[in-house]
């Protein structure tokens, strides 16, 4: 059974929270587009899953992300965000036996 850190966190952003990202320092790394986003995450998401890792889709609360960045002066990166979700997810109680890959499309679960 995959423990929690071994579970790969994959951010899901809602439309206005991706613009507000990508404005930020260190969101020039993103697409520019969000519907591009969408199809390159999905297709990482595919990949994941046919090399057979756990994953666990989390919508980003983009506030309470950049309140996490600010109190551990952290830069907005792939990495923090990963970080974060997994923060928030073990906060939530969740671990290994409850993390499942939704049916496509994704329907992500709100970290709050």
């Amino acid at each position: 059974m995959p423990t929690l850190s071994s579970v790969v966190f994959l951010p899901w952003y809602e439309q206005e929270d991706y613009t507000r990202l990508r404005q930020m320092k260190g969101g020039d790394h993103l697409p520019p587009d969000y519907n591009d986003w969408r199809t390159q995450a999905a297709a990482h998401a595919i990949r994941l899953l046919e090399t057979g890792s756990s994953a666990q889709i989390v919508r980003l609360n983009i506030e309470g992300y950049f309140a996490w960045l600010e109190q551990l002066c952290l830069a907005d990166t792939t990495r923090a965000r990963q970080l974060y979700l997994a923060h928030v997810s073990s906060e939530a109680g969740c671990d290994a036996r409850d993390m499942y890959w939704p049916e496509w499309p994704m329907k992500p679960i709100a970290a709050t």
